[in-house]
Parts: structure tokens; C-alpha cells; sequence
């Protein structure tokens, strides 16, 4: 069986411009493989200006309100 990752769907919650945030993502295997997730951002998707998300899944940072320059 190849391996898959399954990620519970589910909301974030409010992310508050200025206000630090630091949310830890998780997923299992159900393969059963002991196997660990690697996260990232797919394709052409970016996260909001100041928050990172970590190969172990910690989404964090302070979100910045984009500006019309």
C-alpha cells in the first residue's frame, strides 16, 4: 500500500493581524509505516506576510496587514 497522509480538515481559527500566532499542524500515516511528515507550502501557494510554517508542521508568526503602496 503506498504510503498517505491524511490531515483532519478543520478551521485555524481567526488569525489577527499584529497579533503573534502559533498553531501546530498534525497528520498521521495510515499506513502504519512510523514514517514522519515533512510540511510545506504546495505549488504556487503562500502563506500570509509574516508567518512561516516549519518542516515539523508549527505554523507561527505575526501576520502583517498588506499595504497599497
Amino acid at each position: 500500500m503506498a504510503q498517505q497522509w491524511i490531515t483532519p480538515a478543520g478551521s485555524l481559527g481567526n488569525l489577527l493581524f499584529g497579533v503573534p500566532a502559533s498553531i501546530q499542524l498534525e497528520s498521521f500515516d495510515n499506513t502504519h509505516s512510523g514514517a514522519t511528515a515533512i510540511w510545506a507550502i504546495s505549488g504556487a501557494n503562500t502563506l500570509p506576510t509574516g508567518l512561516t510554517l516549519s518542516p515539523t508542521g508549527l505554523l507561527s508568526g505575526t501576520p502583517v496587514r498588506p499595504t497599497n503602496d
